[in-house]
């Protein structure tokens, strides 16, 4: 594998880790509104249904991918740490949050969305696409320590 691929290796493995991240996230928050009763209102209505807020997530990919991208979550780094990255992970999630909440608040009847749950995926996103990517960097790490990534090189020069 040369140093090129390896690098759109290591770039394609972050883009499904967050969209992974991002959807578990989502599933995460729904479970924990709906199924283990978070949830503190009555409304008379029947819930929307798990496959309406993972379609929703579904939409909003896009929207984290390029929140990623423009906080410089898929540039190339040779130290691979998630300390470095955390801030622009939660800045990314955040806005993307926030945006969420605005696009339902003009969308969706209050009824029929719950803002709660965005709020809690806000969360769980966090969380979840951290532990994936400290998840991927520590793959990343290992495969280095084992040679998988390295490029020959040749070295001319005696040095000073």
């Amino acid at each position: 594998m040369n140093i090129l691929t390896s690098h759109r290796f290591t770039q394609i493995s972050l883009v499904v880790g967050d969209f992974l991240g991002v959807l578990a996230g989502y599933r995460l928050a729904w479970a924990i509104y709906f199924q283990f009763g978070i949830r503190y209102e009555d409304v008379g209505e029947a819930a929307p249904s798990f496959e309406f807020y993972m379609a929703i997530a579904l939409v909003i990919l896009p929207l984290y991918w390029l929140l990623f991208k423009l906080h410089g979550l898929y540039r190339f780094r040779l130290n691979l740490s998630l300390l470095e990255v955390l801030p622009q992970i939660f800045s990314a999630i955040t806005e993307a949050s926030l945006m969420l909440l605005a696009l339902t608040i003009f969308i969706f009847p209050p009824t029929h969305y719950s803002r709660n749950v965005i709020v809690i995926s806000w969360v769980c996103v966090i969380f979840s696409v951290s532990l994936l990517r400290l998840l991927i960097y520590m793959l990343q790490k290992s495969g280095r320590r084992h040679g998988r990534y390295a490029k020959n090189t040749l070295v001319l020069g005696a040095g000073t």
